[in-house]
Formats: C-alpha cells, sequence, structure tokens
C-alpha cells in the first residue's frame, strides 16, 4: 500500500490528480477468468490487475514462475516420495514432452523410451544404460539392434542393422551397414558413403541381334541354321521358340536339347553354326537320336562391354551400368556378369549365366559409360580417433590404434594395430600389421610385425633380428628338422653348424663369405672357390688327399695358361712330391737351363725313360745315353740304336744302326 504524501491531499486518481481518500475506490479491470486461483495486484500507478499466483509461483500465459530468491520450484508429495514406475507414475506426472533449458541433476535412475540410464539399482559406482530387447523384426537392415553415442554418429540408422558407433562423426553415414564396430571420433567415418563407386570406364557395347533359326540338324554335334547370325566362335548362345528337337530320360521325361539350354558355338559360316555344351568347344551336343526339328526358333547372345582396364571384374560380379550413350536402355540397371576376355564381360540377369540379356531392342552404342559396383562396406571393426576415416569399400576389416589406416579406402579382411600406422595404404586385402611401418600400398597379403618382420605378400620375408629356434629336432633329410626351407637359403654373413652339413642340391651352391666347418665336409658335386684370399688347407696332424675316383684327374692351375709361378706344392721349403701322372701342357721351347716349359732350379731323378723331341727318332725320341758292353762273341741283349759293344774275341767294337726297316750290329773298327 503506498504511504501518505506530506500535507493532507491525497493522490486523486490519475496521473497528476489527487483525492482524498474518503470515498475513493479502486476500478479493477475485467475479470480475466472465472477459474480460480487469481489475485489482485497494483503496481506504484495505481494499475490494478488480475494475476495467477500460488504461494509465491506465479503463472503468465501458460508461463510459471518462481518468486523466490533462488528461481527453486518444488513439487513434492504429501507424507512420502513417489518413485516413478511408469509414464503414468510418480510425483510429476507430465503427459506430454518436457523442454529443460538448463542441466538436470536426478538422483535416480531415469527411464527413457524402456532404456536404464543411471547407476542400475543394485550394487555401487556402476554406469547403467541398458534397456528391456523386444523380438527382432527380422535380419535385414531396417534400423535395429544399433548402439549410437556421438555427435553425427550413424546418421544413417534407419538403414542400419547390429552396429556400434561411439564418438563424433563415427560411422557417420550408416546407409545399408551392418555388423560394424566404430569406436573414436571420426571411425570408419565414410564407410556407407557411396551407393555405387565406379570400377571400370565402357569403350564399346557389342550387341548381337537376334536371327532367326530355319533348320536344326540331328548330328553330332548339333548344326543349327539361321541366316546372318552374326556370331563368333565361342560365344554363348541362347535359343528360345524351337519345336523338336527333343530328347527324353527316365529321370527328367521329354526335354528340349536346345531351347533355354547354356550353349557355345562353332561358326562354320554366316549362316551355320554347331553347338557345343562349353566354350572350349570339345563337348558337343548330339542331337543324332533327338526328335526332328519341326519349325519356329531364334537365337540370340548376350551383350559384350568392352572396357578400358582390364582384370576388374570377376564372373559373377553384380554390376551397375550408367552414363552410355547410344545404348542408354543398360543406364541405371544391374546385371550379372560373365568374363570373356581380360577387359570384356557379357552381360545376364541370372547369377549361373543362363539368361543373357539380348541386346536386339536397344539402341547402338555411341559413346561413354561406367561400369559400378555397390561397395563392401560391412563387418568392419575400427577403434581409435580416426581409424580407418576413408575406407570406402571393404569388409572384415580390423583396425586398432589413432588413425590406423587412416587413407585406407578399398580392402578387405585386413588387421592392421597401432597409432598412425599403414598411413599411405590407400587399396590392399588379407594384410596384417602389428605396429608396422613397412606395408606397401597396393600389395595384398603382407604380413608386419614392429620393426622386425616383413613378408612382401610375394616370396620374401624379412627377419631383422637375431633368430633363436628352440626346436631340437634333428635334420636326415630336406624335410626334416627345426628349420626347413621350401627355397633356397642365402646367408649373407657367416655361419656355424655344430652337426653335419649336406648340400644335396644339384645346382651350384655359393658361399659368398668365410666356411667354417668343425666336422666333416663332403661334397659331392664341384667345388669352386674365388675370391681375392688364400685357400689353406691346414690339417692338424694330418694329411691332404685330392683323390679323384672312377678315372677322375687332378689339375691344378693358376691364373694365366702355362705359368705356375705363384703355387707351391709340397712343404714350405719343398722336398719331395709324388704324382703318378704330371702333364705340362705349355708348349714353350726350352733354349737354355731356365726356359720352357718346365723348369727344375735342382737335378731331377727319373726312374723311368725319358722321351724328348730331340730324342733318337729312330727310337720313338728316347732320351738316352748309348749303352757301351764288352762281352766274348755274345751280342748285348735288347740293344738300341747307337749302343756300342766291344768283341773281346775278335778284337773289335761294333755299334748298333738301323738300315730302313733292318737293325743290325756293324764293325766300325778294330781294337
Amino acid at each position: 500500500m503506498p504511504k501518505l504524501l506530506s500535507g493532507s491531499t491525497l493522490r486523486r486518481g490519475g496521473s497528476g490528480e489527487f483525492l482524498d481518500l474518503k470515498g475513493a475506490m479502486p476500478q479493477l479491470p475485467p475479470s480475466e477468468t472465472t477459474a480460480t486461483g487469481f489475485t489482485v495486484a497494483t503496481d506504484s500507478l495505481y494499475r490494478t490487475r488480475y494475476r495467477s499466483s500460488l504461494g509465491f509461483i506465479e503463472f503468465k500465459t501458460a508461463t510459471m514462475y518462481s518468486s523466490l530468491p533462488e528461481g527453486t520450484i518444488r513439487i513434492l508429495a504429501t507424507g512420502t516420495s513417489f518413485l516413478a514406475a511408469s509414464t503414468e507414475t510418480g510425483t510429476l506426472v507430465v503427459t506430454g514432452g518436457i523442454g529443460v533449458g538448463g542441466n538436470m541433476n536426478i538422483a535416480e535412475d531415469i527411464i527413457v523410451n524402456d532404456l536404464t540410464i543411471g547407476k542400475g539399482y543394485e550394487g555401487f559406482n556402476n554406469i547403467v544404460f541398458k534397456g528391456t530387447a523386444i523380438p527382432r523384426i527380422n535380419d535385414f537392415n531396417v534400423g535395429q539392434q544399433s548402439i549410437t553415442i556421438g555427435y553425427d554418429a550413424l546418421q544413417g540408422l534407419q538403414t542400419s542393422f547390429r552396429n556400434i558407433a561411439i564418438g563424433s562423426s563415427a560411422l557417420s553415414s550408416g546407409t545399408d551397414l551392418s555388423l560394424s564396430i566404430a569406436i573414436g571420433d571420426n571411425a570408419l567415418k565414410n564407410i556407407g558413403v557411396p551407393n555405387y563407386i565406379n570400377v571400370a570406364t565402357i569403350n564399346d557395347v557389342d550387341r548381337y541381334l537376334s536371327s532367326t533359326i530355319s533348320s536344326v540338324l540331328q548330328q553330332s554335334p548339333m548344326r543349327i541354321i539361321a541366316n546372318n547370325h552374326g556370331l563368333s566362335s565361342g560365344a554363348q548362345i541362347y535359343v528360345t521358340g524351337v519345336n523338336g528337337i527333343t530328347t527324353s530320360s527316365l529321370t527328367t521325361g521329354v526335354y528340349s536339347l536346345i531351347n533355354e539350354q547354356v550353349l557355345y558355338v562353332n561358326v562354320l559360316d554366316i549362316n551355320t553354326l554347331d553347338a557345343y555344351y562349353n566354350q572350349s568347344l570339345t563337348i558337343p551336343v548330339n542331337a543324332t537320336s533327338s526328335t526332328p526339328y519341326v519349325n519356329g526358333g531364334t537365337v540370340y547372345a548376350p551383350i559384350i562391354i568392352t572396357v578400358d582396364t582390364p582384370n576388374q571384374l570377376v564372373s559373377g560380379s553384380y554390376v551397375r551400368i550408367n552414363e552410355i550413350l547410344g545404348t542408354t536402355q543398360l543406364n541405371n540397371n544391374q546385371f550379372y556378369v560373365r568374363q570373356v576376355a581380360s577387359n570384356q564381360f557379357a552381360l545376364f540377369d541370372d547369377p549361373i549365366f543362363e539368361q543373357p540379356i539380348d541386346g536386339t531392342p536397344y539402341s547402338s552404342y555411341i559413346s561413354g559409360g561406367v561400369v559400378q559396383i555397390s561397395p563392401l562396406r560391412n563387418s568392419n571393426i575400427a577403434y581409435g580417433h580416426s581409424a580407418g576415416e576413408n575406407l570406402i569399400n571393404g569388409e572384415n576389416n580390423v583396425l586398432i590404434g589413432n588413425n590406423s589406416a587412416q587413407n585406407l579406402n578399398t580392402g578387405s579382411n585386413n588387421i592392421i594395430i597401432g597409432n598412425n600406422k599403414a598411413f599411405d595404404l590407400f587399396t590392399g586385402s588379407g594384410i596384417i600389421s602389428l605396429g608396422g611401418d613397412n606395408i606397401l600400398n597396393g600389395r595384398n597379403n603382407q604380413v608386419n610385425i614392429g620393426s622386425i618382420f616383413y613378408f612382401d605378400g610375394l616370396t620374401t620375408s624379412s627377419i631383422r633380428s637375431s633368430t633363436k629356434i628352440i626346436s631340437y629336432d634333428q635334420s636326415i633329410s630336406t624335410n626334416t628338422g627345426a628349420l626347413q626351407s621350401l627355397g633356397g637359403l642365402g646367408v649373407n654373413g657367416n655361419g656355424y653348424f655344430g652337426g653335419m652339413l649336406q648340400i644335396l642340391g644339384t645346382q651350384t651352391s655359393t658361399i659368398t663369405n668365410d666356411l667354417s666347418v668343425i666336422g666333416d665336409l663332403t661334397v659331392k658335386k664341384s667345388l669352386t672357390v674365388d675370391g681375392n684370399d688364400n685357400v689353406n688347407l691346414v690339417p692338424n696332424g694330418a694329411t691332404v688327399y685330392i683323390q679323384p675316383d672312377l678315372g677322375g684327374s687332378v689339375v691344378i692351375r693358376a691364373d694365366s695358361p702355362g705359368s705356375i709361378d705363384n703355387m707351391s706344392i709340397g712343404a714350405i721349403d719343398a722336398q719331395s712330391g709324388r704324382f703318378t701322372t704330371v702333364r705340362v701342357i705349355s708348349t714353350t721351347s726350352a733354349t737354355s737351363t731356365t726356359t720352357g716349359a718346365l723348369i727344375v732350379d735342382g737335378g731331377v731323378g727319373i726312374l723311368g725313360d725319358v722321351y724328348s723331341k730331340t730324342g733318337n727318332p729312330e727310337e720313338n725320341y728316347l732320351l738316352y745315353t748309348p749303352r757301351i758292353t764288352i762281352s766274348a762273341s755274345v751280342p748285348p741283349v735288347n740293344p738300341r740304336i747307337g749302343d756300342l759293344w766291344i768283341d773281346s774275341n775278335v778284337p773289335a767294337y761294333l755299334q748298333y744302326i738301323k738300315d730302313g726297316a733292318n737293325e743290325f750290329w756293324i764293325q766300325v773298327g778294330a781294337v
């Protein structure tokens, strides 16, 4: 209530007017409603209005205000508290939705859309986020049984099935995804984004126009007459509408040998075809026992697509054709393909290639076109920030670690573990990498374990550490023992073998460094030792034998033929050497004691004969000194040309000579 002003004059009414309190009556506005709960409120200007007010709660235009300084509104049940067991129970029941502009602090678990969020009713220090499952609708991607936590995570929830996405933009697309797990911001962010990806550019479309059959001959191979068929040998054909050419069996009954059968043709001329069951034309269609041809029939072959890049598709792939000019009937349609060449494939309507696409009603090809496939996208697991972020086409991948395989675009069945690993991998499948840094882009089946082990996916494995095999299995052949190599073995460093070493191969074996053998070393093929180092055979108190068997020989050569200046045979100070046969192949003539093919600094002791170019030609170039024999009347036995004989009975001396073919003693003087 306003206080009185000084003096006796009171405010009289409107602004600037005064009146005496005596006889004054406030004027109320019209009542806003007939409902209860309204009070009268007059402001400082004596303007009087109705206000809906309960205690310190004021209601205005469907809004409730608290007049308390802390702004708190409490709703209490009388006598006790009521827990909510459903949407129709509890201290406060709201039939519609609730919008909260600030935070909420709730002491007990809350249930939202049949999901319990809180600590759980039992136990302590729990974090509970659970619900009661209902029977699965089906096994299709219709938005069921997925968990999503994070901004822009699994945005394609309505077409997903059994996915877990935790983190900002994890499984962001979610389009037609199933059985995938992405934990971490941007994990598997782009999987499922494109519905189709281009795999090849079309260069040509061949459509074979259907032709009318005029006759089918009962022979093997079955012969088809179809004028101007336009086919080539090896082409697959599809025939319909033939009357006749049937056969029967106890199991199948009556059936056609030609209608709706998978047949291949050998082209005899522009009008004549022989039919086979296989593309290599080795299994003919035997129509010798069929019913005769009556009439009718149409033959056609599937459309053939030629692409720019070979081997991009395999038979059985399901593709979509798009962006063709001319043969536009193919655009935005899907087909099964059978590869007929490295860069060509035929179009079919079924996965077993029994229903080829007939190009007869289609327009002629002009240009352009792409072949597209629906990318693989399911059953991937990524844990870590940006793990597999750019994967678009792949399945059954396990990528663990921040930025693990972040740029992988196309690939399946990979296991990559480690932060920032396989960063340069864009395409590849079947790769296992545990903290590896050696993974190459575009190569399948690699294995990389840290900096220790790497397999290049082809033929070579590298181990960059000492490796110990603790098996004690002994080797008795090439496929036994603790370590077995199906291929060759190359060792750049040294090697120690505590047992016997056997090299059984028929190819050349090379040892580039030292070979130290404590036990026996048996070489059953050739042994070559080259290089700049010495070759030492230094047994301790034993003998060195070089003894060829079966008529072999020992050949010792220096670098230059005809010279053995750098070779010593025998002790350090040569004493003796014994050989069965020694051959010097040099043809250098001797003109002194220091020239010739063989030079001996000391004497030469020879128990046998010596034959020389300067020897006696009558004795096959035997080099000898004539013998002198003294006897009475009896000449020497086995004389040589030039020998002298002194006959003491004559007395005279004679010499053994040769005249033509005759050899005899002739007296050359008297004694």
